[in-house]
């Protein structure tokens, strides 16, 4: 599977503090599926029968974007079109319906040294049920973060994190399930480490904390 996006986005100065960005996404999807390759349990599967090749599926996307060195809120559908990946002789494989959105944070100084940011992301999905995401993060004398996020009837996790220098930022997260799949695992952790090439502390006062 082959995917071709052009993203291209204009941003407009509504005052002295906040942005506002337009974002518009062209995507071209070409798949290739080569049943020959596979063992088929049942070979009168209609699915099997003949191969895909370069199926085209075009789409196109949209959203906006409002933003500050204190805030953001942002509602976006990456996908307009419904497209099915392969229908023959009426059956569907698998469908790809249009998902929406919703995201938003604020970080408020509560001392010289210390800075909290809540904030939330929102998807829809028809025939799916809704997902929302909650975070609550701490940066600590513009080095230290650590935070905790939940994501509804699902999972919790927390994070630590060390800006090393400018460039460098490390840390570690540990996510738990909520939902029955904690009978089966212990949680999952992850080690993570982001490298900004071109640094923007040079051209912005305040430090962007998301």
């Amino acid at each position: 599977e082959n995917n071709i996006s052009v993203d291209l986005a204009y941003t407009i100065d509504l005052n002295d503090d906040y942005k506002l960005a337009f974002g518009i996404k062209g995507t071209a999807n070409l798949l290739n599926v080569d049943y020959t390759k596979l063992n088929i349990h049942n070979p009168t599967d209609p699915n099997s029968q003949e191969n895909i090749k370069n199926k085209f599926n075009p789409n196109i996307g949209a959203g906006l974007y409002m933003y500050s060195d204190k805030a953001y809120l942002g509602v976006s559908v990456p996908n307009f079109l419904t497209t099915d990946r392969y229908d023959d002789n009426d059956i569907t494989t698998m469908r790809q319906k249009m998902h929406f959105y919703l995201m938003g944070g604020y970080v408020f100084d509560l001392s010289r040294d210390v800075l909290f940011k809540p904030a939330a992301l929102v998807k829809a999905v028809s025939g799916a049920p809704l997902q929302v995401d909650l975070t609550a993060n701490f940066l600590l004398y513009e080095k230290f973060t650590v935070g905790a996020a939940y994501r509804w009837d699902a999972s919790v996790s927390a994070l630590a994190g060390f800006q090393v220098n400018d460039n460098l930022f490390v840390g570690y997260s540990y996510d738990f399930e909520t939902t029955k799949l904690r009978n089966y695992n212990s949680g999952s952790h992850e080690i993570f480490m982001r490298f900004e090439l071109f640094n923007r502390r040079s051209t912005i006062n305040a430090p962007r904390f998301f």
